[in-house]
């Protein structure tokens, strides 16, 4: 009995013969040895026994060269490309040719997608989408099983590859999605056809493509069309002026924010001196009041989103007490290490001009510090915008308190030349950088590391503890 419940479930999640039956232009190679795979995987490395092995045909490489390494590791069926198939010569396993493999694997996602019995919530936006989607898997957690986007995985690989991590024991599926050109959103959202989704809010983000908010919005609203077009809810945020107007276009959503109309209301936000936001949320005439294990008002909205999926999924209040105490700093994201009298504020991972403020009043607030310094980095795809953007940060870094700055990177220098102020310097490589920090007085003082992914701002935080040691020796 148990063998036959096991297969009725793997039948149900499985990629099928179906499934890859229905792929655009497909060509068949031994269908009818085809058996049902658990799972799909694009890394020949993490093959299980049963497994699909997609070959991706990327810029650098193309996974049809690893095709065979596959069925040694014990892949049992092959999907690549059609202009790949002399690289299969000699598999004995069932293969399906396809034009564009990654299409397919999107394709087969969705088609997992389809049997799964979790509610897929999806989000996206420009900034703090990585908090939310952290924070919606520890709210979520508490009554389901929860899968979600792990690292980066947000775009037309990572979507599909999360959607293939889940399992029949999966409740909940938590997908961020990214999006830097337009139409990706919308690829990924149809592959997730999501049973929940929102858009944290609306920035100056990946500018040199999306040109304006105008152009950012456009890509970000379309995973809210694809949620109404698999009849899963919406939710809208009403303190975002670009986002407020859908909520007139979708009178069935669900809205979030500091507004007195907000379904889900913030009336409370502000930080205890250690940086910690402190929040109360109303809904249905219901109250909340808790301090979040995290740092800076900006998760006071993060939250509040996070808190409006778990209450329109069925959690209640008590339920999101309990996975908010869960919460922590995501690495790279407003992680704060406190050494005696000296601390880290360690948001290296990615930059924009939105995050790079919130950041910046963080450390205004922070007290028990002699010194604030900032050590900041470029913040890319700003498109023409860049400099003027780079340079309008020099009156939040000043109305912050900031006693010194150390700016790299080529556009960082219009801040420092805006400056015209010691107190503001450009490093103009790393090396300089380093020799900067080596001569900060870093006693009393809190430091803020910012930048861009590509800044590899990160890699500053150990020259900025050896420095404190140094001086602890003294």
């Amino acid at each position: 009995m148990i063998e036959k419940e096991s297969a009725a479930v793997l039948e149900r999640i499985a990629v099928t013969r179906e499934d890859v039956e229905l792929l655009a232009g497909v060509e068949f190679v031994g269908a009818e040895r085809w058996t049902p795979c658990p799972r799909a995987s694009i890394d020949s490395r993490t093959i299980e026994p049963g497994d699909l092995f997609v070959a991706i045909n990327g810029e650098r490489f193309d996974g049809a060269d690893y095709a065979k390494d596959a069925i040694a590791k014990g892949a049992t069926a092959i999907v690549a490309e059609r202009a790949s198939a002399g690289k299969l010569s000699g598999i004995d396993a069932p293969v399906a040719l396809v034009e564009d493999s990654t299409k397919a694997y999107g394709e087969l996602a969705n088609a997992r997608r389809k049997k799964m019995k979790a509610d897929v919530f999806s989000l996206t936006g420009s900034v703090g989408k990585t908090s939310v989607k952290e924070m919606t898997r520890a709210l979520l957690g508490v009554r389901r099983n929860v899968v979600a986007t792990a690292a980066n995985n947000n775009n037309h690989i990572g979507v599909p590859l999360t959607v293939f991590e889940a399992d029949e024991t999966t409740e909940a599926l938590v997908l961020e999605h990214g999006a830097n050109h337009f139409g990706e959103i919308a690829h990924t959202a149809a592959v997730a056809e999501p049973d929940f989704a929102l858009v944290t809010n609306v920035g100056p983000s990946h500018l040199e493509f999306f040109k304006d908010e105008r152009g950012v919005l456009k890509e970000k609203r379309a995973l809210l069309d694809a949620a109404i077009a698999s009849g899963g809810k919406t939710l809208v945020n009403l303190d975002d002026p670009w986002l407020a107007p859908l909520a007139k276009e979708r009178p069935n959503a669900t809205t979030f924010g500091e507004r007195e109309d907000a379904d889900v209301r913030l009336t409370l936000a502000e930080l205890t001196p250690e940086g910690m936001p402190r929040v109360a949320l109303e809904y249905q005439g219901e109250r909340f009041e808790t301090t979040l294990p995290v740092f800076g008002l900006h998760n006071a909205k993060n939250f509040l989103a996070a808190a409006s999926f778990a209450l329109l999924a069925g959690m209640s209040f008590e339920d999101i007490r309990e996975g908010a105490a869960t919460l922590s700093p995501t690495k790279g994201r407003l992680v704060v290490e406190r050494i005696g009298d000296f601390a880290i504020v360690d948001d290296a991972y990615n930059a924009n001009p939105s995050s790079m403020r919130a950041a910046f009043a963080l450390v205004a607030r922070m007290e028990g510090y002699r010194r604030r310094i900032a050590i900041v980095g470029d913040m890319f795809e700003l498109g023409e915008r860049s400099e003027a953007m780079h340079r309008d940060l020099l009156a939040p870094l000043r109305d912050a308190g900031f006693d010194e700055a150390l700016v790299l990177g080529e556009d960082m220098k219009t801040l420092a030349d805006a400056a015209n102020d010691a107190r503001v310097r450009w490093a103009a490589n790393r090396e300089e950088m380093n020799d900067a920090i080596d001569a900060l007085d870093l006693r009393g003082a809190i430091v803020l590391v910012k930048g861009s992914r590509g800044m590899r701002m990160e890699e500053f935080v150990p020259a900025l503890k050896r420095r404190r040691d140094a001086l602890s020796s003294l």
